[in-house]
């Protein structure tokens, strides 16, 4: 006699069962799969915030350490004040805008300006190339300040040797800078600077 098992003994009903935990055992392992990738990207999302306003908060400390640096320089510089203040605000504007990179730039030349004109200051003479250099200096900060409306270029002789030459210090830019404010600022189109050095005789320098 033969007896049927119950259903629930059947091999269907087992291979039914086995099929429906390995489905149920390897819905729950994706979903934990994804859980984890996703608590993976927050993290990693969260740890570039936390690197992105870190970076920005060393820049800005940076921008103003440097800035409060050049402002201190300023006040010993032997330059026209409303230049030097003209410069640094046309900087903070800059930072205000988040334009980091112009600001970083200009914040470089000037103080490399600020820097030139100090160490020339503590002498009487100073090499004709010094001058030049930070005569150049000044032309770039006008020119980026006014945004284009001032061009320039120091033209120097051939038989004058600059790295020779001794000058009185801050001779050249304050002629210069009159030549800018009196001669182009009224002018809307702006205009151009020519700085010619030559040697007149043997010993005589003309600027």
């Amino acid at each position: 006699i033969f007896i049927a098992p119950e259903w629930y003994q059947t091999w269907w009903f087992r291979l039914a069962l086995a099929a429906l935990a390995i489905g149920l055992g390897w819905f729950f392992f994706q979903a934990r799969l994804k859980e984890v990738a996703l608590t993976a990207n927050l993290q990693r999302e969260q740890a570039e915030r936390e690197r992105a306003e870190l970076t920005l908060r060393e820049r800005e400390a940076d921008f103003k350490r440097r800035l409060a640096e050049t402002e201190m320089a300023a006040l010993r510089a032997q330059m026209n004040p409303h230049f030097i203040f003209n410069c640094l605000n046309s900087i903070k504007l800059y930072t205000e805008e988040h334009d980091t990179e112009t600001a970083s730039f200009y914040l470089t030349r000037f103080s490399r300006l600020i820097r030139r004109v100090l160490e020339n200051s503590r002498s009487e003479t100073v090499t004709l190339e010094n001058e030049l250099d930070a005569l150049d200096l000044y032309l770039q900060m006008e020119a980026m300040r006014f945004k284009g409306k001032v061009q320039y270029r120091i033209e120097v002789a051939d038989d004058v040797e600059v790295q020779l030459l001794q000058i009185p210090p801050l001779l050249v830019q304050p002629f210069v800078e009159n030549a800018i404010w009196h001669g182009l600022m009224h002018k809307l189109e702006g205009g151009s600077v020519v700085v010619r050095v030559q040697m007149e005789g043997s010993t005589l320098l003309r600027i």
